[in-house]
C-alpha cells in the first residue's frame, strides 16, 4: 500500500493545478502524501454516485438509494465531516447525476416511477426543489453537464442511449445527440453515462462500449464530429479532467474497480484499484491539490464512501 501511495501521489501532484484556494480540502491530513475517506451506511440509502464541489469546500453529493432498497437522497457533506441532506426522495427513485452553477443553484436528475416527479430538478441556494424539465421519452437520466452559459444542460441516457439537452429557461428538452456506440447491449444495460462540457466540446463516456468520447460542438450548438479519445475501459462511469486547459481524464471505472488516468491518444494509467479499497467507484473530482473520488459500494462489502487523495502540493501539469 505504501508503494501504491507514493506512486498515485506522485501522479496526482502532476495532475493538479494551482487553480484552487489553498486550504479548500476536507479534513486535510498532517502528511504530506495521504489517502483519507469518508464512509456512509450502504444499507441506509448512502451510495455515492456523483459529487460537486461548493465554493467553502463542502460537496454535494447524489446518493442512489434504490440500490439499496431505499429513497435517494442528495446531501451535503461538509468539511468537518458533518452531512445534511438537502433533498430526499421517495423509494423506488434514484438519484444520479449533480452539477452546481455559479449563482449556487444546484441541479440533479431524478429517476422516478412518478411521471409528475421524474426529470431534472434544481434546488436554489435558499429555496425549495423545484423540478425544471420533465424530459419527455427518457429511459434513465445519468450523467449531467451545464453549459458555460448557464442557460441549459447536458443529460446522458444511459438507457435509450442518448445525449438529451435542457434549456433552463423554458423548461424544454429535445435529443442532441444519438449514435449507436452510446447504446447499452446484452451484456451492460448502461450505455451513455458520464457527460462533461470541456473546452468546446462535449465528452461522453459509454459503459456499454468501455469508450470515452469526444462531441465537437457546432457554432450554431449542435453535435459535430465525434471521435473515440480511448477504449477498452471496463466499467467506464463518470470523470473530470486535470484542468481546464487540459485533455488528461480521470476516469471511475465502476465495475473493474479502477481510477485511470487517459491521456490524450489514449494511453490509460491505472492508479487506484480494488487493491487500494475501491468499491464500485462512480465519479471524480479535482479540487485544489486532492482528487476525490465516490464509490457506491455495489459489492460486498458494501463499502460505500468518498475518498481523497493528496499531495499536500500544487504543480502546473
Amino acid at each position: 500500500m505504501r508503494t501504491t501511495l507514493l506512486i498515485l501521489s506522485a501522479v496526482v501532484a502532476q495532475l493538479v493545478g494551482p487553480s484552487a484556494a489553498a486550504g479548500s480540502d476536507l479534513a486535510p491530513s498532517a502528511d504530506r502524501h495521504s489517502i483519507t475517506g469518508k464512509a456512509f451506511d450502504f444499507s441506509a440509502g448512502e451510495n455515492p454516485e456523483d459529487l460537486s464541489f461548493n465554493p467553502d469546500g463542502s460537496m454535494n453529493i447524489s446518493m442512489l438509494g434504490k440500490v439499496a432498497q431505499q429513497p435517494p437522497s442528495l446531501v451535503r457533506l461538509h468539511r468537518s465531516g458533518a452531512v445534511t441532506t438537502l433533498f430526499k426522495g421517495e423509494n423506488g427513485e434514484m438519484l444520479t447525476g449533480n452539477v452546481r452553477a455559479d449563482d449556487g443553484v444546484i441541479y440533479y436528475n431524478l429517476n422516478s416511477p412518478v411521471a409528475s416527479r421524474a426529470g431534472v430538478w434544481k434546488l436554489p441556494p435558499d429555496g425549495r426543489p423545484v423540478r425544471v424539465a420533465a424530459v419527455p421519452g427518457a429511459s434513465f437520466l445519468n450523467g449531467l453537464a451545464l453549459h458555460p452559459d448557464g442557460r441549459s444542460l447536458y443529460i446522458a441516457d444511459s438507457v435509450a442511449g442518448v445525449i438529451w439537452t435542457v434549456d433552463i429557461r423554458l423548461g424544454t428538452s429535445e435529443k442532441w445527440f444519438e449514435n449507436p456506440i452510446l447504446a447499452p447491449t446484452e451484456s451492460d444495460r448502461f450505455g451513455a453515462n458520464g457527460v462533461r462540457y470541456h473546452r468546446g466540446a462535449l465528452w461522453i463516456s459509454s459503459t456499454a462500449q468501455g469508450a470515452l468520447l469526444k462531441v465537437s460542438i457546432t457554432r450554431a450548438g449542435r453535435p459535430g464530429r465525434m471521435a473515440v479519445v480511448a477504449s477498452g475501459v471496463v466499467g467506464i462511469d463518470d470523470f473530470t479532467f486535470a484542468g481546464d486547459h487540459s485533455d488528461v481524464a480521470i476516469v471511475a471505472a465502476n465495475r473493474s474497480a479502477e481510477v485511470q488516468v487517459i491521456r490524450p491518444g489514449g494511453r490509460r494509467i491505472t492508479i487506484l484499484s480494488r487493491d487500494d479499497g475501491l468499491n464500485w467507484p462512480t465519479a471524480a473530482e479535482i479540487r485544489g491539490s486532492s482528487l476525490y473520488i465516490t464509490q457506491a459500494g455495489l459489492e460486498e462489502p458494501h463499502d460505500a464512501r468518498v475518498w481523497r487523495i493528496s499531495t499536500g502540493r500544487t504543480r502546473e501539469f
